[in-house]
């Protein structure tokens, strides 16, 4: 794994305010059924009967011994907290004056674990950021969303580089994995944030490729509800 911090460096850009936080990404697990192996439920979707991680393997082809953990914070342009519930999310981010997307990128570089189930392999790759305390420095006054992917693509691709430059977009054939947090503000967090991907159904891979998206309200819109 890079040794850089999570949040510490990769998120260390100045934004013209002088607050620090420290906080900690938890996930809701769900079990499955491989032993007693438990992955967070937006890592653990299927597409077509097939696990994500497997679909999105063979579409990066050989470069599947490495992976890259992002987490993004996403804000908008008010003070309004919208409501946890996907529908409640992406209705207000809909609106054209909030701008919902990614501002502040950490990526992790991990070393995929060799042999082993798919659901332990994802497991032992979420356990490199998975409670491990976190320093978010110079981040807005204002309320914003925690968002986790993994994907096969390069950490490289990944990185937004120098404060201020835009975040690009990512190949979503190669993620794998996604969850979110309810809106925050991170003054008033204690500890830990918990991160997790609605749905019922264990078919969930185009709910993990909106949640993914940079522009993740639009992209919503093609996924049927589920």
């Amino acid at each position: 794994m890079d040794s850089r911090s999570l949040f510490g460096v990769a998120l260390l850009l100045g934004l013209g305010c002088s607050t620090y936080n420290k906080v900690s990404l938890e996930f809701a697990d769900v079990p499955t059924g491989d032993g007693d192996v438990s992955v967070p439920h937006g890592f653990f979707c299927k597409v077509d009967g097939r696990p994500l991680a497997a679909v999105a393997s063979e579409a990066a082809g050989e470069a599947t011994g490495r992976a890259c953990i992002v987490t993004d914070l996403i804000y908008w342009n008010s003070r309004q907290m919208p409501g946890c519930r996907p529908a409640e999310l992406l209705n207000f981010c809909r609106k054209g004056e909030n701008d919902c997307e990614p501002i502040r990128r950490g990526v992790v570089d991990v070393d995929l674990p060799d042999g082993g189930t798919f659901a332990e392999r994802v497991a032992q790759t979420l356990a490199t950021v998975r409670g491990k305390p976190a320093e978010v420095y110079d981040t807005p006054a204002l309320p914003l969303v925690v968002r986790v992917f993994a994907t096969f693509q390069p950490c490289a691709d990944l990185d937004p580089g120098e404060a201020g430059d835009r975040i690009s977009g990512h190949d979503q054939d190669l993620v794998f994995g996604c969850a979110y947090s309810c809106p925050v503000w991170l003054d008033d967090v204690r500890g830990e944030i918990l991160l997790d991907l609605d749905s019922f159904d264990p078919e969930c891979g185009r709910s993990v490729r909106a949640c993914s998206s940079n522009d993740f309200a639009r992209e919503a819109d093609a996924v049927p509800a589920q």
